[in-house]
């Protein structure tokens, strides 16, 4: 699982998982975007790749919270 923020300088985390993708990763790599932009155009996009959010701050229950939902889907 990788925790990446939507705004990395250089490779944000939309193209880092839409490359993830493309090497064919993706079934090891589970790409988690972190980002303090709440915005709908984010969350759509996110959901259009299948992409979990975690909203900043990101607290430890948060993190248990999408765990258990990666790990059950």
């Amino acid at each position: 699982m990788a925790f990446v923020d939507i705004q990395m300088p250089g490779l944000d985390g939309f193209h880092l998982a839409e490359q993830v993708e493309e090497m064919g990763l993706a079934a090891f790599v589970r790409v988690v975007l972190v980002t303090a932009d709440a915005s709908d155009e984010v969350r759509e996009r996110a959901e259009g790749l299948g992409l979990p959010v975690l909203q900043k701050p990101v607290s430890l229950r948060d993190v248990g919270v999408l765990l258990r939902t990666v790990v059950a889907s």
